[in-house]
């Protein structure tokens, strides 16, 4: 699924790798492009955190899974934190809670 990230500096547009799910919240923590849930090439709603690794290019599970499998979501990125809100579950089903990420800083 195509994704791309314009660069003011620049100012052009590039693409980055494919993501690895559709229908996907898309938000940025601690200076990382953040994917939430979405939807599989198979059709199954996820609860997979994907982070672009700037330097390898690629999108990595390297952030805990979320406790609801969602698509479709909200998503609000603040200084340590990202909110995610609603979306739907593999029935459809609108969702209604919310889960926070928190970075710890020191």
């Amino acid at each position: 699924y195509l994704i791309q990230q314009y660069s003011p500096t620049d100012n052009e547009w590039s693409s980055l790798p494919p993501a690895p799910v559709c229908w996907f919240g898309m938000g940025e923590l601690n200076g990382n492009l953040v994917l939430v849930g979405g939807k599989t090439v198979e059709g199954f709603v996820t609860e997979k955190v994907h982070a672009f690794d700037k330097s390898s290019q690629e999108w990595k599970e390297s952030m805990s899974p979320m406790p609801t499998a969602r698509r479709s979501v909200a998503v609000f990125s603040q200084p340590s934190c990202l909110t995610v809100v609603g979306g739907r579950d593999q029935d459809h089903t609108p969702l209604t809670n919310v889960e926070i990420f928190i970075v710890q800083t020191s």
